[in-house]
């Protein structure tokens, strides 16, 4: 939830001016599978429609490995691998224990000075982005190598990379955002293609508007790099097998799609900001399963999370705010930073899980199965949720372990 609010007051702060013009998007594919998303949102859904079980994990809480935020989450085999606002890498296992942090930060062999995003190559390695390099490390832990680059130093680019994934055939897609963009420049992009020498090979998505971050921009499905939409667009886009990208599927949101295009802060105006209010703008957290697609996106400063059915070309929304706090019945939902086949994955502060409890009250929590969650401490580590999305006819209650 936390994180939420931290994403909406971003998406106040760069959401400027906008002017009315349409462009053709040069990535479109005729076959891009178009979900109309219902514009009434106070018909929404609660988890217990949506999901045939929820898991709580808590993850270990000792000294070496208290968490403060979780940044970041990958799966891989029987290990979760989290970045916290630390800085830090740590790893724990299916259970929840902690196992061990991978590198430290610093500024000797093997350190990095930030942990801006990472994932698991074919090697079945992690690679880390850090500050003008990205560093290698077996999964124990042990440092096996790095590879520095410096865009900063170019005066025709901008790119400062945030996120980063392997590209299917050689080299890096890497995403620099707009941090620090104050205006366009002819050459600088959004996103670049690098070879494996880490030299630019081609830009996509120009800079049209100050607001270009996102949570998690890469994640991956059926052989293809998925990226999460920018802001004031309403396509995912895909990186197929041959490095050909594309647009996946358009969300049409209807009369709240933001018709025109979003521009810098210095030509905010009042319209512009009542219009954006007017809109949905921010698209986030996207993850595709066999079955569901899973979108999280802002609307008036409330977060909603969407679910579209592959199968019957149906979507459901969740009012996150309003459907916790009127339903007692059915435990909360709050988005999704991580998939595992139909398995939708967040991480919960300790604090928000006792909350839940006290919400729900003693006869509802006997009922869902959680009194054994009475023993966590609200400064305990997070709480990883593991919600299984329905695959046959919902159930009328979740069941919770």
């Amino acid at each position: 939830i936390m994180r939420s609010f931290i994403f909406i007051f971003f998406v106040l702060l760069f959401f400027s001016s906008c002017v009315e013009q349409k462009k053709v998007d040069p990535y479109a594919n005729e076959s891009t599978r178009i979900i109309n998303v219902p514009e009434d949102y106070t018909v929404s859904v609660c988890s217990e429609n949506l999901f045939s079980s929820v898991k709580l994990l808590p993850l270990e809480t000792k000294e070496e490995c208290l968490i403060g935020r979780m940044d970041r989450l990958v799966i891989c085999d029987s290990l979760f691998i989290i970045n916290d606002t630390r800085q830090r890498i740590l790893v724990f296992d299916r259970e929840g224990a902690f196992l061990r942090q991978i590198g430290k930060r610093g500024g000797g062999p093997g350190e990095y000075l930030e942990v801006r995003d990472f994932f698991i190559n074919n090697k079945n390695e992690l690679e880390v982005l850090d500050f003008k390099k990205i560093l290698r490390y077996s999964l124990t832990g042990e440092f096996i190598g790095d590879m520095r680059f410096d865009y900063l130093s170019d005066k025709n680019l901008y790119c400062n990379p945030s996120y980063f994934i392997a590209s299917p055939i050689a080299g890096y897609y890497i995403w620099g955002g707009t941090t620090g963009v104050r205006k366009v420049e002819d050459e600088s992009c959004l996103m670049y293609k690098t070879d494996g020498a880490m030299k630019i090979e081609k830009g996509y998505f120009p800079i049209e508007h100050g607001a270009g971050a996102n949570y998690y921009k890469f994640s991956k499905y059926d052989n293809h790099i998925l990226i999460d939409p920018t802001f004031g667009d309403y396509n995912i886009y895909q990186i197929d097998s041959l490095d050909n990208l594309s647009t996946r599927y358009f969300f049409d949101f209807g009369n709240k799609s933001c018709k025109q295009t979003i521009n810098f802060p210095d030509k905010m105006s009042v319209d512009a900001k009542e219009s954006l209010d007017e809109s949905v703008v921010a698209l986030y957290n996207f993850q595709e399963t066999k079955k569901w697609l899973h979108l999280d996106f802002v609307y008036k400063e409330n977060v909603y999370s969407l679910f579209y059915s592959k199968a019957n070309d149906e979507v459901s929304i969740i009012d996150i705010k309003n459907c916790q706090l009127e339903n007692k019945s059915s435990f909360g939902f709050w988005g999704a930073i991580g998939v595992e086949g139909e398995v939708l994955l967040n991480a919960i502060e300790a604090s928000w899980i006792k909350a839940e409890l006290d919400r729900l009250g003693p006869a509802m929590v006997e009922k869902l199965n959680l009194k054994k969650w009475d023993s966590i401490h609200e400064s305990d580590n997070p709480v990883l949720v593991l919600s299984l999305i329905h695959i046959s006819e919902p159930t009328r209650h979740a069941q919770i372990s």
